[in-house]
């Protein structure tokens, strides 16, 4: 059985290649994502990808749909980080990765 692999951060540069190498790999990857259309053309339409778009971004999801999202998953690959613009570094949500890291270790 492949492994369920949640990935968080996948459309930036290191998330959609920590994509594409789990998808060629045949793991079963679940993404949240503020829109498909960012996703990597490679992964688009894969069987073995399911799209979640939460267009305020996954802390938006209440605290049993983000259980829902681990419930299951064998790992967590977060590839979450900031632009490096002034928005992107002191725009909400400042503490992204830290809130990210306390829902997926409650």
């Amino acid at each position: 059985k492949p492994p369920r692999v949640l990935i968080l951060g996948a459309t930036g540069g290191c998330g959609s290649e920590a994509l594409a190498r789990l998808l060629d790999r045949g793991a079963e990857c679940v993404v949240v994502v503020r829109s498909a259309q960012r996703l990597p053309f490679s992964a688009r339409g894969r069987e073995n990808l399911t799209i979640i778009v939460e267009e305020r971004g996954h802390l938006a999801l209440d605290d049993g749909q983000f259980a829902a999202l681990l419930d299951g998953v064998d790992a967590v690959v977060s590839a979450l980080g900031h632009n490096l613009t002034l928005r992107g570094m002191y725009g909400p949500p400042r503490d992204l990765c830290a809130r990210t890291v306390r829902r997926v270790g409650a």
